[in-house]
C-alpha cells in the first residue's frame, strides 16, 4: 500500500489533476441522463475524467506544457464529446447501442461498486 500511494503522489502532478477535473466537468457537462440512465452516465463520464488525464499527460510529456489552467479547459472542451460519445452510436447503429447498454452497464457498474 505504500508503494502504491507514493507513485500516485509521485504521478498525480498539478497538471494531471486539472486534466482529469476538465474531462469530468465536461462529461457532466455533456452527460444526459434521462436518455441513458445512471449507469451509463456515470461510465460515460469516468471515460471523460481518463481522456482528460490521459491529454494533459501528453501535454506534459510531449510538450513539456505546464499551465494547468489552459490544460484544464482543453480537457473540459475534449470530455464533452467523449461523454456524448453513446449519442453518435445511436445515430448511427441503435440496435448496437441498446446491446451495449444492456451489455456493459450492469456489468461495469457492478465492478466499479465492487472497487470503492
Amino acid at each position: 500500500m505504500e508503494h502504491f500511494l507514493a507513485t500516485i503522489s509521485l504521478e498525480l502532478t498539478p497538471q494531471n489533476i486539472f486534466g482529469l477535473l476538465g474531462g469530468l466537468l465536461g462529461g457532466i457537462a455533456a452527460s444526459d441522463k434521462t436518455k441513458y440512465g445512471k449507469q451509463l452516465t456515470i461510465i460515460a463520464i469516468i471515460m471523460s475524467a481518463v481522456a482528460g488525464g490521459a491529454v494533459s499527460d501528453y501535454l506534459v510529456e510531449s510538450f513539456d506544457y505546464k499551465n494547468i489552467f489552459a490544460i484544464m479547459i482543453f480537457s473540459c472542451i475534449l470530455g464533452m464529446p467523449v461523454g456524448s460519445i453513446m449519442d453518435a452510436i445511436t445515430i448511427f447503429n441503435p440496435e448496437f447501442s441498446n446491446r451495449l447498454v444492456r451489455l456493459f452497464g450492469k456489468k461495469t457498474l457492478d465492478k466499479i461498486d465492487n472497487i470503492i
